[in-house]
């Protein structure tokens, strides 16, 4: 170093060794100063981090519940997502005359909906929140430690209870040990405890080590969430008109089979059919087609396939789409599900009387013994074939009660070819007669549509449904000259409360099965425009005439593939057929040949299967548009608010953390500011002057390490040394001045002097 170095410096003091005798002369004149008290530094900057502390958990345990600008109207989160909605809908002459309205708001009538600017200060007091949490996580061990460091002066010091406190203890402390992992390692040694342990040191830990567990935990148990709320302005908006039982009761059997016939009659295997709801439980969510089963490949054991039909159990059919969803509001919606199984049964079987008046049958008569050779009819054929079908049921009563709660109707129909009918269309493989009976159980009732609350998740078939006592929306149903006054009306006007149920018209709509059979083979069908017709050409087709001009149900589905050596009589039909009777005969036999008779692969589930859906989707269809009784589902996607989210019993847990280190630090805080103290800290400055004090007993300075390799473990002079620092009641005192040294046994008092120099 220059000379310029030695400037800035002074003048450099060599080092000399200190004897007993040595008596430097004073580089210090006597001065004397009385102790200083730091309450008014320390409460100020204590109080405002515990104000910080308390507004940033304060402000999440409110956003967990409620918005921060509260008023007595304010909803909580979970109420603002409660809405009541209410349809009016006025009856005209003809249902295409009737007009409706709606309108909503919160679902306790006390609560307003919210703003936008209360949303907006939400996500403001949130972002606070968080900076806040951000900073104090930074600064709670610090803050913490710093406040025990000002309460170890005081600690250090003696008082009237004349505690032990050795000089390790006093080092421990000063080494901020309640954060020193090295000294907290050592009390758990053999006798690390009451050679280094200390109240102070314990409570210092406590509370440091409370304000640190405070961040991690609340990582852990308080989590940022999404939710949606209803707001201004509103998003609310009609999602769809749905059907209600009571409306169903309303539609006549000629409307839904006239629907049912037109919707089989175009019904391909790859339409798309967003109404079929598969349940979760369904492994068919995944397949390419509708029409047919799932199939899954199974490896366990060798590769084994399985198939899974479509509809049945594992789906049901709806007036909404099955992508519907209604956001923040709860709707629920009228659902049925119809499962099919045939199998064959004795010639017996067969209802003789198909059953009664109410019953439907329908049926074909041809004489093949009058076909020349040209046919090529086995002699087994010779004779009158006949096909006739019977479908059970009462056409003039309507099959479900007027309830919304889940109900179950079985269906039967049958289907017969004799052995004359069945010896012609297998050219003689097949010569006994076959009858198949089919059974359509149909469920009816009320599910929850995918929502917000729900998980978006299809609810499950509810055994029991009250329409009064759920939170779906309300319909009001008025008449022209009745009063247009909500408020004025009661609950004999709102559907599914007061308002009175309906009487079902004369030949109501009828169950699945039966509709779907009058679609296949009543009046003005494919079978019924070619049944009883007489043959004209042999065994020719419309699939070799160019002529398009009617539609043949379900062809898609036609199978005349066995593993036997059954000989066919006519090929796959396409999708529609020539309107030239010369091919009815034909055509006609085809279709009843490859649907249904097929008796190794019958394709006669399959048909009535997707017939009843069809059925199910014209009978919802048509209840949906009856004015009087249909209910109007609404949607709402809601706005999204980003809030905390605790369990209570988290937020309790927290908070007792939060509160026991906040009242541990004003308790230092207090401890530390009230009492006068010789430094502000065991900083580096105070523990040269407790050396330097230290220097001056010879019993110590001859025990103490000199500045090479040296361990504490390794000096036990630190144990029998006092650490405490008092006034050393053996010094002669001159104008009330004390001396403070280590080992003093009196007590530090306040307003008293105490020497700084001499």
């Amino acid at each position: 170093m220059g000379s310029g170095d030695t400037a800035l410096r002074g003048e450099y003091i060599p080092f000399h060794t200190l004897n007993d005798d040595d008596k430097s002369a004073d580089y210090s004149h006597r001065t004397s100063r009385s102790l200083s008290r730091s309450l008014k530094h320390l409460i100020p900057i204590v109080l405002i981090y515990c104000s910080l502390l308390i507004f940033s958990w304060t402000v999440t345990c409110i956003l967990t519940h409620r918005p921060l600008l509260y008023h007595h109207s304010t909803p909580t989160w979970e109420s603002a997502r409660q809405l009541t909605c209410a349809s009016q809908t006025v009856l005209g002459v003809i249902d295409s005359d009737a007009t409706a309205t709606f309108s909503c708001s919160q679902r306790e009538a006390t609560k307003v909906t919210l703003t936008a600017a209360v949303i907006a200060a939400t996500r403001r007091w949130r972002l606070a929140a968080r900076v806040v949490n951000s900073v104090m996580a930074v600064l709670t061990i610090p803050f913490s430690s710093f406040i025990a460091a000002h309460t170890a002066i005081v600690y250090g010091q003696a008082a009237g209870n004349k505690r032990a406190f050795s000089l390790r203890k006093l080092l421990a402390v000063a080494d901020r040990g309640w954060w020193n992992p090295f000294i907290l390692a050592r009390l758990f040694s053999a006798g690390g405890r009451r050679r280094l342990g200390s109240p102070l040191l314990y409570y210092a830990f406590l509370v440091c080590a409370l304000g640190g567990l405070n961040w991690p935990l609340q990582q852990l148990l308080v989590s940022e969430v999404t939710i949606l709320v209803e707001s201004l302005p509103s998003k609310v908006t009609p999602l769809v008109s749905d059907a209600d039982i009571t409306g169903l009761s309303q539609v006549k059997s000629i409307e839904t089979v006239g629907d049912t016939r037109s919707l089989i009659n175009y019904a391909t295997q790859y339409d798309s059919q967003p109404n079929i709801w598969r349940t979760p439980d369904s492994v068919c969510n995944s397949s390419m087609s509708w029409a047919y089963s799932c199939v899954s490949n199974s490896n366990q054991g060798g590769i084994a396939t399985q198939f899974y039909p479509l509809r049945g159990n594992s789906s049901f059919v709806s007036i909404p789409v099955n992508s519907a969803t209604t956001g923040i509001i709860s709707d629920h919606a009228l659902r049925f599900n119809t499962s099919v199984a045939s199998e064959e049964v004795a010639e017996e079987s067969y209802p003789d009387s198909c059953g009664g008046p109410g019953s439907f049958s329908a049926s074909t008569l041809t004489n093949l013994s009058s076909l020349d050779a040209s046919y090529n009819v086995p002699s087994s054929a010779d004779g009158m074939m006949e096909v006739k079908v019977c479908a059970l049921g009462d056409s003039q009563n309507f099959p479900w009660n007027l309830t919304r709660n889940r109900q179950d109707i079985a269906e039967e129909a049958y289907i017969h070819f004799n052995s004359v009918a069945m010896s012609f269309l297998t050219n003689g493989s097949r010569i006994a007669s076959w009858t198949q009976r089919i059974r359509a159980n149909t469920t009816a009732g009320y599910f929850m549509l995918p929502n917000y609350m729900n998980n978006y998740q299809t609810g499950p078939l509810l055994e029991t449904f009250d329409l009064a006592t759920s939170f779906d929306p309300e319909n009001v149903i008025v008449d022209q000259e009745e009063s247009m006054d909500v408020r004025a009306l009661d609950n004999s006007h709102v559907l599914g409360y007061g308002y009175p149920d309906p009487t079902p018209v004369s030949s109501p709509a009828l169950g699945p099965l039966l509709t779907a059979t009058k679609a296949l083979f009543g009046p003005s069908t494919f079978f019924a425009n070619r049944a009883n017709s007489t043959p004209t050409l042999p065994n020719i087709t419309s699939l070799s005439l160019d002529e398009c001009s009617e539609p043949i149900p379900f062809t898609y589905l036609s199978n005349t593939n066995t593993e036997d050596t059954t000989s066919w009589r006519y090929a796959t039909l396409k999708p529609c057929a020539s309107d030239t009777n010369s091919t009815y005969f034909n055509d006609l036999a085809a279709w009843l040949g490859q649907l249904f008779a097929n008796y190794d692969y019958p394709q006669t589930t399959s048909v009535f299967t997707q017939g009843t859906f069809f059925a199910n989707k014209a009978n919802l269809g048509r209840a949906s548009t009856e004015q009087a009784y249909r209910r109007i589902l609404f949607k709402d996607d809601g706005t999204s608010v980003e809030i905390f989210a605790i369990r209570p019993w988290a937020i309790a847990f927290l908070s007792t953390i939060i509160g026991l280190h906040l009242v541990g630090l004003v308790i230092m805080a207090f401890y530390a500011g009230l009492h006068p103290t010789w430094t502000e800290s065991f900083d580096a400055f105070a523990m040269l002057r407790i050396g330097v004090q230290l220097a001056e007993r010879k019993d110590v300075r001859a025990q103490m390490p000199l500045l090479g390799n040296a361990k504490t473990e390794d000096t036990a002079i630190l144990d029998r040394t006092d650490g405490i620092i008092g006034e050393d009641i053996d010094a002669e005192e001159t104008e009330n001045v004390g001396r403070l040294v280590v080992g003093g046994q009196g007590q530090v008092k306040k307003g008293k002097r105490y020497l700084v120099f001499q």
